[in-house]
């Protein structure tokens, strides 16, 4: 296997070697912003609306979310990839560095940085998988994916420790400002990961007319992908749910209570980054994606009965940390290996619509669940999890019998 990658790489070109370079650089960037900004968010939104009040932040997420997405697949075409970067890049420094400076003097502050990280995050994340994606053919996909994402696993690893041990002396709030040089520098860098691909930023504006937020429904391969990015999206949202709750009640202090998501992102990352390349070179060539894709659903569906026997702080903690792991790992490189056989459009406006849109909106159908699940039993939502578990290895079934994959598996 190692003999395969090295020979691999010596088939990379000089100018292959410094897209991929530029583009770990991106994932780094992107991963180390949010690994700091990101427990400070959290612990303002749960001081200022507590954290039953997440679906409810959920649901209003939808529009912005529908709105941002149309945005970008809209002006894609029409002004290319790099300048759709450095508008959304301009956005969400803007929107951090207000939350910087006056998040404690307005709750909508708080409540509006609250959401748009779930949508900026995915956003820069995706224009740079899609620029991956027409760069890399699939066996080479096999080997660099696991390294990429554990370039992002130690960005977030080395970002948690600021909010995770200097929370206390620092404030919470002054995480905030470290976007705007971060994402200086990862302009520079996407611009020279561009530069170095074979995708020269243009999507054909004819392809405009497609609608990719109806037409997803003619391509059952596009439906069946978009399902398994809904219900790994929702199972988490669950267990992010049950997680807010024991921690604002076991963890009242706003500073204390970033520490500790802080200590438990950088534990999350570390886990992370070994799955990934544990993932790219072992599970997923001794497994294959098949096998990969029903292991994840089938080991969720048994931590959640861990849960159900044993409902405990240190077990929601543990079902956090296991399942963020998983998402940000081993799933996300089998999800990114899924939009290989798409056509070039699809895996630039597609991909938003299934990754940025489907994957936060599905936060939004978890949330409708626990608004009317609370009126019964939270115990009840782990129940709920198991079923959608089942259904998640029934449309995983369904994708590998597909056209498009039969020659993937």
């Amino acid at each position: 296997m190692f003999s395969n990658l090295k020979q691999e790489l010596k088939n990379f070109c000089y100018k292959d070697k410094i897209f991929i370079l530029f583009a770990m650089l991106c994932i780094f960037c992107i991963a180390i912003e949010y690994s700091i900004t990101k427990p400070a968010s959290i612990s303002y939104f749960i001081d200022c609306f507590g954290a039953r009040n997440y679906p409810l932040a959920w649901i209003a997420m939808v529009p912005l979310n529908f709105a941002t997405v149309y945005a970008y697949n809209y002006f894609l075409p029409k002004f290319g990839s790099l300048k759709t970067w450095i508008a959304f890049t301009f956005i969400t420094v803007g929107v951090n560095s207000l939350a910087a400076f006056f998040i404690d003097l307005s709750p909508i502050i708080c409540f509006f940085q609250f959401i748009w990280k779930d949508i900026y995050i995915l956003l820069m994340y995706k224009q740079v998988w899609s620029l991956v994606h027409t760069s890399v053919q699939y066996q080479r996909a096999k080997y660099l994916y696991g390294f990429i994402f554990a370039i992002g696993g130690i960005a977030s690893t080395i970002g948690g420790i600021l909010p995770g041990f200097f929370a206390s002396q620092m404030g919470s709030k002054s995480f905030f400002i470290f976007t705007a040089p971060i994402y200086l520098l990862l302009f520079f860098f996407y611009y020279k990961a561009l530069k170095n691909s074979k995708f020269d930023g243009s999507i054909p504006e004819e392809e405009n007319s497609k609608g990719y937020f109806w037409s997803l429904r003619q391509s059952k391969y596009l439906v069946l992908v978009l399902l398994l990015v809904v219900f790994m999206q929702v199972s988490i949202a669950f267990v992010d749910y049950q997680f807010s709750i024991s921690l604002e009640k076991t963890i009242p202090n706003l500073d204390l209570r970033t520490e500790y998501s802080g200590k438990l992102w950088s534990l999350v990352h570390l886990i992370m980054m070994s799955l990934q390349l544990i993932g790219g070179f072992i599970i997923i060539n001794f497994f294959g994606l098949k096998k990969t894709h029903f292991l994840i659903p089938l080991s969720l569906l048994i931590n959640l009965v861990i849960y159900l026997i044993r409902p405990t702080f240190f077990v929601a903690s543990y079902l956090f940390v296991y399942i963020k792991s998983i998402d940000y790992s081993i799933f996300s490189i089998i999800r990114e290996m899924l939009y290989l056989p798409m056509k070039l459009d699809e895996k630039f406006r597609a991909k938003a619509v299934i990754d940025v849109f489907a994957y936060r909106t599905a936060k939004a159908v978890a949330g409708l669940f626990l608004l009317f699940i609370n009126f019964w039993s939270v115990n009840f939502i782990s129940y709920l999890s198991m079923i959608i578990c089942l259904l998640w290895i029934l449309s995983v079934s369904y994708l590998f019998k597909t056209e498009a994959m039969q020659d993937r598996v």
